[in-house]
Order: structure tokens, then sequence, then C-alpha cells
């Protein structure tokens, strides 16, 4: 007989016991005595070795990919998710498209000098979202453009009564006698070195430009998701206001080659979107709590390792435990702010799946009070790394029998321990007598971390497993929507009755997990302290009891943020168990509340992705007192009075005309409206007019009004990643025209060949580009690129 590590005896004799062993060693070890007849064989030997230097190879790469990735951040990683993949395959599709729209010359002729402007409409807004949205999109951005060009045409109507109709006709007289016969090649060649501009016009044009720029600007501080049409309002505006005081007639076509070039992308964007992996809200908003719960799922994973560090590996240094679940941290982060927003339009589609809008709203706050919860689990490290630095390092324990010291003896050295903000010498001290006391009692953490680990073992894969449930059943409901026997199906029918069995079963375990320890095994962390908390003690002149509790209390962290945890995922699988049990197939879900479609776009501001969706705080009651009370008694501040007469009506008006003065965004408006006039002049100055035309002064122009913040930090960050952003766009499409054309006048295969590569990283970075400020260079940098060799191809081809 034999005893197994499990405590079982097993008789070795046995074939089954046998089998159970290790069979990699069984074979080398019956190869090895096998006699002279296996060792005849040298094949297999080489076979054996070319294998293991295969393996070992393969090991290598594994082991330099998991470096690389670890040292990647995370946005670079996106690509590795299925999901991801589609969506930057449909907006590098849509990107490349939209430039060979320009390469056929009949084409070009349609669209205009403006047909690049495709191009950078579809790396503006790329068709990264789902089809309602992208459509929803389109319509607000087509708004825009609009609203910008019939602000521009009242702009033109209004300088062209005010312009001085004479002094046309002397100037048009006076290039006559000039150019003689050339005199309409000279009049497009004059009009752009101000030979036509009039002052009352040109005023006009300012006042109209001015006003835009204004309002636009004080619209998207009031709103960010206005963001995009207000800026394609603000360009169209730009373009008439620059060109129109130097056109002597009205010309309120000029946005036709723009709004043209804008309509190109635009049915290319909804071609994409619709026939090259299309995806509705319901697909995507389960795929994002997918990717949240499975961020949750490793952070409950990493409490595993949390609980077996050693006390030198408590520590926040680059690559630790600490950096790797501040990641995970930062990841959730992320999938939350990914999740919320969409609920409010989930009602606004057409969907064919088992789950409805109703039943995803009904998903979403127990989703976001887990996030809130397990967040709170993470606590526990940072906590326990604070214990173990302030209680200070290289320690030797005291003896045992030796007492521990009072106030007033000698604490250890401060070089032994990490002082924090705040810490007093006194406070030092106090921690270094229990230090003592945990010691001389092996009541120290890392004695304790060993009990709470086996006490919340149970609850702990309970949890995980939970987690795990509620992850294969979102996944099934979002993969197998399309399938065609979904409806009436035997095979999947059957799978979804399993899937929802399995949410019942893991909700039930979850159940009788969480109520076994409440009940039992939560008081097995005091089995330790027993003997000092049952038995009576006296607090010294301080308030101190003689024996430390610290220990504990960093364990009862843990212990309450994972029960708190372990309620709000019981509360997220039993919703999710009944909208499974009253969703028995999958159905057409039509859309409601179609008057909210504009209101989500329009509504002020966006809540917190912590705070959104989760259940209001409820007040307490305050006992109404009625006004006559305080009358009797007190008498009012006239102040606090609403105003009665004209003066104070006066008066009360100029105040709140002062604090709308005051405001962020009416200073940002405000600076939008200078910079505008203060770019805008030199193009409506006769001796600059053709230099600033030449060198592409409305292009400044645009990149002045879009540079400018409201707050000084995100100004400094536009202005650092725009000109980042410039310079790298510029050398890249550098780069793609002379890779694509050489040093010809635009090979239209070679443009067209060279930028399916170049877009590649463009469009990755413009999808995937994490940061504010990086957002903010991707686009500028998307822009720059595309820029140059559009316009460069489009001159070429029109000379």
């Amino acid at each position: 007989m034999e005893e197994k590590p499990g405590g079982k005896a097993t008789n070795v004799n046995d074939s089954s016991s046998a089998d159970e062993g290790p069979r990699p060693a069984s074979r080398r070890s019956s190869s090895s005595s096998a006699g002279p007849s296996t060792a005849k064989k040298p094949t297999v030997k080489r076979s054996g070795t070319s294998k293991s230097k295969k393996s070992g190879r393969a090991q290598e790469e594994r082991s330099l990919w998991a470096r690389l990735e670890a040292k990647l951040p995370a946005w670079v990683l996106k690509i590795k998710d299925r999901r991801q993949q589609k969506v930057f395959f449909r907006c590098w599709v849509a990107s490349w498209l939209s430039l060979l729209l320009i390469l056929p010359n009949g084409n070009l002729r349609v669209m205009g000098n403006a047909g690049f402007f495709a191009g950078i409409a579809s790396l503006m807004m790329p068709p990264n979202m789902p089809i309602q949205t992208f459509l929803m999109a389109m319509i607000i951005l087509i708004f825009g453009c609009c609203l910008g060009w019939a602000w521009g045409c009242a702009a033109m109507a209004a300088a062209w009564r005010a312009r001085d109709k004479e002094l046309y006709q002397r100037t048009v007289q006076q290039l006559a006698s000039q150019y003689g016969s050339n005199l309409p090649s000279a009049l497009q060649l004059r009009i752009f070195h101000g030979d036509f501009l009039d002052t009352r016009s040109t005023v006009v044009y300012g006042v109209f430009l001015g006003s835009a720029s204004f309002v636009l600007g004080y619209l998207r501080t009031l709103n960010p998701k206005l963001a995009l049409p207000t800026i394609f309002a603000t360009i169209f505006v730009d373009v008439i206001c620059s060109y129109g005081p130097l056109i002597p007639t009205p010309q309120y076509t000029i946005l036709n080659t723009f709004v043209i070039s804008t309509s190109y992308y635009v049915a290319v964007g909804i071609f994409c979107i619709v026939f090259i992996f299309p995806q509705t809200l319901n697909h995507q908003w389960l795929g994002d709590a997918n990717a949240l719960l499975t961020s949750l799922k490793e952070i409950v994973e990493a409490q595993d390792e949390v609980l077996e560090l050693e006390t030198d590996e408590m520590n926040r240094d680059e690559g630790s435990l600490y950096s790797t679940l501040r990641a995970k941290g930062d990841q959730l982060v992320a999938s939350l702010e990914a999740l919320s927003g969409k609920t409010k339009m989930l009602k606004m589609e057409f969907s064919y799946g088992q789950l409805g809008a109703d039943d995803l709203e009904d998903l979403e706050t127990p989703m976001k009070l887990l996030a809130l919860r397990t967040r709170g689990l993470m606590s526990f490290l940072p906590l326990l790394i604070q214990h173990v630095e302030s209680r200070g390092k290289d320690k030797t324990p005291a003896p045992p029998g030796t007492p521990a010291e009072g106030l007033d003896s000698k604490p250890a050295p401060l070089h032994t321990r990490k002082v924090a903000v705040g810490d007093t010498f006194r406070l030092m001290h106090v921690r270094d007598i229990d230090s003592r006391w945990e010691d001389e009692h092996q009541l120290r953490v890392e004695e304790v971390l060993p009990i709470l680990e086996s006490a919340t073992s149970n609850l702990r894969k309970a949890t995980l497993d939970g987690l795990k449930t509620a992850i294969s059943a979102l996944t099934f409901i979002n993969t197998q929507r399309w399938k065609r026997h979904l409806i009436g199906g035997r095979r999947v029918l059957e799978q979804m009755k399993e899937e929802e069995r399995d949410v019942g079963n893991a909700m039930e375990v979850l159940e009788a997990a969480l109520k076994d320890y409440n009940d039992n095994a939560r008081n097995a962390l005091l089995e330790p302290y027993h003997d000092f908390l049952a038995s009576p003690f006296e607090v010294d002149q301080h308030g101190r009891p003689p024996f430390s509790l610290r220990p504990l209390f960093v364990c009862f962290v843990f212990q309450s943020n994972l029960i708190w945890t372990a309620e709000a995922l019981q509360t997220l699988l039993r919703i999710l168990n009944a909208a499974q049990k009253k969703r028995t197939q999958a159905q057409l879900w039509f859309p409601k509340g179609l008057d909210k479609l504009f209101q989500s776009w329009f509504s002020e501001g966006d809540v917190s992705p912590l705070d959104e969706g989760l259940p209001p705080i409820i007040p307490f009651e305050v006992d109404k007192v009625e006004d006559d009370v305080f009358d009797n008694k007190y008498k009012k501040d006239p102040d606090s009075l609403p105003p009665a007469n004209i003066f104070q009506k006066i008066g009360d008006s100029i105040h709140r005309i002062h604090q709308w003065l005051a405001e962020p965004g009416t200073i940002y408006a405000f600076k939008v409206l200078v910079v505008t006039i203060a770019l805008w002049l030199p193009q409506v100055i006769k001796h600059s007019a053709w230099f600033t035309y030449r060198e592409r002064g409305l292009w400044g122009l645009i990149m002045g009004q879009l540079t400018l913040a409201v707050y000084m930090s995100d100004q400094l960050s536009a202005v650092v990643g725009r000109v980042v952003g410039t310079v790298a766009g510029g050398l890249l499409g550098a780069a793609w025209w002379y890779v694509g054309n050489g040093s010809g006048q635009g090979n239209p295969y070679g443009t067209a060949a060279s930028s399916a590569l170049f877009l590649l990283p463009i469009v990755f970075y413009r999808i995937f580009g994490p940061s504010i400020m990086e957002a903010i260079m991707s686009g500028v940098t998307c822009v720059t690129f595309f820029l140059p060799v559009s316009r460069a191809f489009t001159d070429h081809q029109a000379t």
C-alpha cells in the first residue's frame, strides 16, 4: 500500500492507480531500460532531440511575445480582440474607398477641388459605431454642414447689399483697360490679390463670421456631443467668409464641392457599416458588458495571488502585482465608460436576439454596482502594502514572553519604514509598539493572511464561478442571435435552457457560500484573538488596549468588500436568470421612444460612468416649517427676495449678465472670437490677401479655432498635440506621396496601392488612441496626412 498526497491509501499494483501517475516519466524510464533492441534506433533519438529543440524554440518565442505584450500599452493590444479587428477593417476600407473616389478623372471633376474632404471626413468620423448610431451621427453632421452653409449664404447676401456697386464697376473698367482681351483669366487672378475688396462688404462678413464662431464655440462647451457638427459648421462659415469678400459677386454655391465630398463619404460610410461586419447597438452593448465582466473576473482571480504574497513582494514596484492590478482597474474604468451612454439609445433601433432593450436596461444597474464593489475589493492590496511599509523592514521578532514596551520605549529606526505624509513621531511610535506585540504573539498580518485565505476560499470560488457563468450566458446570447435554428431549433434551444440552468445553479451555489460564510467561516479570523478578547482587559492612559488589532482590521477590509461583491453578483445573476426565463427564444425587437433619438445628442453633459444607472440617493426627511413662523420672529434679508421694481430688475439682469460673462464657456467663446478675427483679417487686407491665399491661410484659421480649449491644461495639450500631429502627418503624407508616385505628377495606381499600406497605422491610431492628447494628435495626424497627398493629386490632375 502507498499513501497518496491527498491522504488516501492506494495499491501500487492497481492499474487504475498506475494510469494516474506521470506518464511521460514512466515512458522515459521504460525506454531507458528497453535493452539493446531499442538502442539500435538512432532515428528515434534524433527525432526526440529535434522535438525538444522545437518545443524550446516555441517556448522562447512565447516568452518573448509575453514580454513584448507586457511592455505594450493596453490600447495597442485591443487589436487582439476579434470584434475590434472587424471594426478596424471596416474603418480602413471606408478611408481607402474615400481616397479612391478622387483618383478617376471623371469622378474628380464631379467632386471638385475639395474632393479630398471626403477622406478627411472618413478619418474625423470613422464608421466605428453601430448602424443606428452612425446614421444618426451622419444626420447631425449634415445638419451642421447645412447650418454653416445657410449662415454663410446669409452673410453673402447681406454683404452684397452693402457692397459699393460703383467701386466694383470702376475696378472692372481699370482691369479691362489694363489686360484687354485677357480680362477673364486676369479676373481669376486679381480676385485673390484683393482688387475687389470693399470695406463695407468686408465688415458685414466679419460680423457674421464673428457671431458664428462665438455661438458655435459656446455650443461646443454646452454639449460635447455636438462638437463634430459645430466644427463642420464652423469650417463652412470660414470658407464663405474668407473667400466671399474677395469675390465681387455672390457665389452661393461656393461650398458645392465640400457638400458633395461630404455626401460621398456619407454614402461610403453607410455602405461599409451595413455590408462590412454590421453590428447593432444591442450587440455592442453585450460585447462591452462581457468585456466589463471579464475585467471583474480577472480582478477576482488576482485576489488568490494577493493572499499568497510574501512580505518582500508587497510593494509598488513596476511589474509587481500592485501595478498589474492597477492596470486592470484602469481597464475596468475604460469598460465602464464604453458601456455608459449606450443604454439610453438601445430602444431606438431594430435588433434581433434573445434580450431586448428593456432587459439590458435591467442588467445595467446591477452590473455597474458589481463593478463598484469589485473596485472596492482592489483596495485591500494598497492597504496591505501601506501596513507593511509603515511597520518597518528587517525587524527581528521579540523572543516569546517579552512584554510589549510602553510609550516611553525607543521606537524602531525611521530608515526601516516608509513615512507617509502627516505621520507624526508619536504615531510611528505607537505603530512600533503594535508591531512588537504582533511579533511577540506571532499575529502579524503574514500569519493572519493564511487564515483569511482558507476562510474565504469557498466564497471566492463561488464568486469566480458566478462571473464565469454570467460571461458564458451573455456570450451565448450575443453570438447565437443570428443562428437560423435559434427559433424552434432543438439543439440551440437545449443549449439556451442549459445556460439558464447554469445561471440558476451558480446563483444557488453563491447564495449557499455567502450564507455559510456569514454564519460560520467569517469567525475564523477571530480565533487567534479569542483569548485576548474573551478575557477582561484594561486600556492604558492613552485609551489603547494591551494588544494590537491592526492585522485583523486590515483583513476585515478584504472580508467586507468580498461579501459586498458576492451580494452584487447575486443580484446580477438573479436578474439575468429572470430575463432568461422570460425570453425563451430570439425575436425581432422594434424601436421604442423615437422621440428620444435627438434628445440623447442634445442633452447637456454626461453622467459619470460610476454613477450612471445607480439608485438615486434619497435625502433625509426634513420637517417643513411654514414661512409665517419665521416672519413672526425674524426679518428676511431684502436681497434674498425676488426683484420687485424696475431698478431691482435692471440690477438683477446686470448681475446675471456678469455671471454669464464669467463662465468658462463664455470666456472660451470670446477666445474663439478673438482668434478667428485675428487670423481672418490678413485674408481680407489687400497687401496680404494673395500671400494668405497662396499659403493656405484658411487652414491656419481652422486650426487656430480648433486648437483652443476651455481650460489651460487642455489648451497646452491641444497645442502640443496639434504641433506633433501636424509634423508627423506631414512627414507620413510626404512619404506616402513619394512611395506611390515617385517624382511623377500623380499615378492613380501607385497612389491607391501605397495608400492601402499607409492607412493601416493611421486608421489604427485614429480609432484606438487612448488619451485626450493622443486623440488630438491622431486626429490632426490623420488630417495632415491625408491633406497633402489628396490635394497634390487633385492639383496635378486639374493641370
